[in-house]
């Protein structure tokens, strides 16, 4: 089943790299517990495929104020191929 990407989505992987820049921990661990945190309603598998996708990108970011754009608009784009998957 296919799912939208609505509002709440957009703006949670928009912050996706300020979420991940503010923890503490090795990048798989802050990667999964932000997404079991913002998607816990969808399946295991599918959130452990969210984080695979994430972590090339997220693995890039450094302090919070560096973060530009780009980097979100790579996570929004690459949330909503995901949820479109689903």
């Amino acid at each position: 089943m296919t799912q939208v990407m609505t509002q709440d989505d957009r703006w949670l992987a928009r912050r996706l790299p300020d979420d991940y820049a503010a923890r503490s921990g090795d990048s798989l661990m802050r990667i999964e517990t932000i997404v079991a945190e913002n998607w816990w309603g969808c399946d295991g598998a599918a959130m452990l495929d969210l984080v695979e996708r994430l972590l090339p990108i997220l693995q890039q970011v450094g302090a919070q104020e560096d973060i530009d754009d780009a980097v979100r608009s790579r996570c929004e784009k690459t949330v909503a191929k995901w949820l479109a998957e689903q």
